[in-house]
């Protein structure tokens, strides 16, 4: 325990895979996000290379905190997995219909949160955390931005989400104090967040984004294990329920 306690932590990763009904609709969903989605107090998030991040999303090296996406399967593309599970069409047929959801925690984050000691972890707390990040991302329902009725806004919202609905920049357009007034009144009334550009209705979310996030986490398939009796008959040491 006192090992424990003297352990500090600098960056820690809060995962959790999510699982659709078909690979296409694993990037579909990314990209529904990417065009929908915002952090708060953050903006929208950057896409690069097929991984989506909102937070700090300035690369690797960050202070504070990220929500990275992405799909599994074409992470194993890029970064195959042993050949004995290369070959296995289950476990492919597994990872290729996974969203990966990271919520990765800096220094200056984990030093506001007094969870820098190890001994302050489990996983209960890394449960906790990755749902409030995770919690924090809002998204625009591109089927609902679609139908919302003008003549249902106070007069003083129609004209700035009119704005909106055309492509404007409302951060160029409204001073700082009205822009987050007007934002939280629309969102509050509608669901729309204008700080994210409307989407194009060629993205529309193929899978609810909202609905997906709130999903039960995949657990351990059943390949695994195996997996794990192969790998124990040719000799190797296999930690218990390590996936």
């Amino acid at each position: 325990r006192e090992a424990l306690n003297a352990a500090i932590v600098t960056r820690i990763d809060c995962t959790s895979m999510l699982q659709l009904d078909t690979p296409g609709d694993v990037l579909a969903w990314i990209r529904s996000a990417h065009a929908t989605g915002s952090a708060h107090r953050r903006g929208r998030g950057v896409m690069k290379e097929g991984t989506l991040v909102f937070g700090d999303a300035t690369g690797k090296n960050f202070a504070r905190w990220q929500v990275v996406i992405y799909s599994k399967g074409q992470e194993i593309g890029a970064h195959p997995l042993p050949a004995m599970m290369m070959e296995d069409r289950e476990v492919l047929e597994w990872t290729n219909r996974c969203l990966r959801v990271e919520v990765r925690l800096g220094r200056l984050e984990l030093e506001k949160r007094g969870l820098r000691a190890l001994a302050g972890w489990d996983v209960a707390t890394a449960g906790m955390m990755w749902s409030e990040k995770v919690g924090s991302l809002t998204f625009n329902d591109a089927v609902k931005s679609e139908t919302v009725d003008l003549e249902a806004l106070p007069n003083h919202l129609r004209g700035t989400y009119a704005q909106w609905k055309l492509g404007a920049d409302l951060r160029k357009l409204l001073s700082k104090p009205k822009f987050y007034r007007h934002r939280a009144a629309i969102m509050g009334l509608t669901g729309v967040d204008v700080a994210v550009p409307p989407a194009d209705p060629s993205t529309a979310s193929v899978v609810p984004i909202k609905r997906t996030l709130e999903a039960r986490p995949v657990g351990r398939p059943d390949w695994a294990n195996r997996i794990d009796r192969s790998l124990v008959e040719a000799g190797a040491f296999v930690l218990v329920h390590a996936a």
